[in-house]
C-alpha cells in the first residue's frame, strides 16, 4: 500500500507540471518593436501543438499601452527559441495615449514603470497555455536638472523664480506620477543636502506642471542673510523616482530689496526663460555709460519684431537709473502679446546687446 501511494503522489505531481511554459521573455525598455519583443523561449513538455502568442506593455495604472498578437504558430516538443524570422505578430495596437504615442514614434519607454506580460494561448494540440509577467523600471534618457538661480547665487529678491528642466514632456507622467519641488532653509551647520532632507521645508509644490515656479509671496518668507536649499523631485505612488541635484542660494542682506524679480539681462541667450509678472518685465543690465533713453525691441521665436500698437502709451519705464547696474521696468500692455515666447534684446550706448527669453502666459 505504502509504494502504490507513494506512486499515486508521484503521478499527481507529475501530472500538474504544465506542459507548455514561457522560459523567458526578453524586453528591451529602449529598443520597443516587433523584433525585440519575438525574443522568447518556450518550453514544451508534451507533443507539438499549435499555439498564438500575445504580448502587451502597461503603464503603473494598468493602461495598455501596447498589445501585440501573432499568426498561429507551431511549437515542437522541446525548447523553442523563438525570434522575428520564425514568429510573426500580425496585430501591433498602440494606445492613443500620450505614452502611446511616444513609444509608437520612439520605439522606446519613457522613464517610469510598466509591466510586461507574454501569453501563450492554445489553439491545437495543446491543452494548457502559460503567461510571464514582468516589471519593468525604466529608466530611459530622461534627465532633470535645476538652472535658476545657480548654486550658491546670491539673490536680491524674496519671489524668485525657481528655474528647472527635464527632457521628457509633462503628459507622458503614468496616473500616480508628479513632481514635487522643494525649498529648505540651511542653518549654519548643515550642507544643502543634508537640509532638504531634515528640515521642514520652507516651501514644496506637489504636481509641478511647468519648470518655472514662483516662489509665492505668501510663503513662509525668504529671510536676509539666510541661505536655501531647493531641488525638484519625480514621484510614483509615494516613491521617489528620480531628483535633481540639491542647489543652494541666498538671500541677499540689502534690507531694501524688491519684492520684484530683476532678472539679469545676458550677451547670449543660455536657455532660462523668464515668466513675466503683472504684465511687466523687470529686468538689470550692466550699463556702464549714461544713457537718457531705453534702446529696448522684442521679437517673436519667429524673429519678428514686434511693435507698439498703443501709441498713446509709453512702450518702458525706468524704474531705476544710477550708474553701473541699472533696474528697469518694460510695461508689455502696448504691445499686446499674445500666448508664446519672446526675445528681449536691449542696446546699451555702445551698442552693446543685452537679451532676455521670456514666456507671455
Amino acid at each position: 500500500m505504502k509504494t502504490i501511494s507513494t506512486l499515486v503522489l508521484i503521478f499527481i505531481y507529475v501530472s500538474s507540471i504544465s506542459q507548455l511554459t514561457i522560459v523567458n521573455a526578453n524586453i528591451n525598455e529602449y529598443n520597443i518593436s516587433k523584433s525585440s519583443l519575438s525574443q522568447i523561449t518556450i518550453s514544451n513538455m508534451e507533443f507539438e501543438g499549435t499555439v498564438r502568442i500575445e504580448s502587451q506593455i502597461t503603464s503603473s495604472s494598468n493602461e495598455v499601452l501596447l498589445k501585440l498578437i501573432s499568426n498561429p504558430i507551431v511549437v515542437k516538443k522541446g525548447i523553442n527559441n523563438l525570434n522575428n524570422h520564425t514568429l510573426n505578430f500580425s496585430q501591433l495596437i498602440y494606445s492613443s495615449s500620450p505614452q502611446g504615442s511616444f513609444i509608437k514614434n520612439m520605439h522606446r519607454l519613457p522613464s517610469g514603470g510598466y509591466n510586461y506580460c507574454v501569453s501563450v494561448i492554445p489553439v491545437s494540440g495543446i491543452e494548457e497555455g502559460d503567461e510571464l509577467c514582468q516589471t519593468i523600471d525604466a529608466s530611459s534618457d530622461d534627465q532633470m536638472y535645476l538652472v535658476n538661480p545657480q548654486d550658491e547665487e546670491e539673490i536680491p529678491t524674496s519671489t524668485p523664480i525657481l528655474i528647472w528642466l527635464h527632457t521628457e514632456p509633462f503628459n507622458l507622467l503614468s496616473q500616480g506620477e508628479f513632481f514635487r519641488l522643494t525649498v529648505a532653509e540651511i542653518s549654519s551647520s548643515q550642507k544643502a543636502a543634508e537640509a532638504i532632507v531634515n528640515n521642514v521645508p520652507v516651501y514644496y509644490a506637489n504636481y509641478v506642471s511647468k519648470h518655472q515656479v514662483q516662489y509665492p509671496a505668501d510663503a513662509t518668507k525668504l529671510k536676509p542673510g539666510k541661505k536655501y536649499a531647493w531641488m525638484v523631485q519625480k514621484i510614483s505612488n509615494g516613491n521617489i523616482l528620480a531628483s535633481t541635484d540639491v542647489w543652494e542660494f541666498k538671500m541677499s542682506e540689502n534690507t531694501n530689496v524688491s519684492d520684484h524679480v530683476y532678472i539679469d539681462l545676458k550677451t547670449k541667450l543660455d536657455g532660462s526663460i523668464y515668466t513675466v509678472q503683472d504684465d511687466r518685465i523687470y529686468f538689470k543690465y550692466d550699463e556702464r555709460y549714461q544713457s537718457k533713453t531705453l534702446n529696448a525691441k522684442i521679437y517673436s521665436d519667429a524673429r519678428e519684431e514686434i511693435k507698439v500698437q498703443s501709441k498713446n502709451e509709453q512702450s518702458a519705464q525706468v524704474s531705476s537709473k544710477t550708474m553701473g547696474y541699472n533696474s528697469y521696468e518694460l510695461d508689455l500692455k502696448p504691445y499686446k502679446l499674445k500666448k508664446g515666447y519672446y526675445t528681449l534684446e536691449v542696446l546699451n550706448e555702445k551698442h552693446q546687446k543685452f537679451m532676455l527669453k521670456f514666456y507671455v502666459d
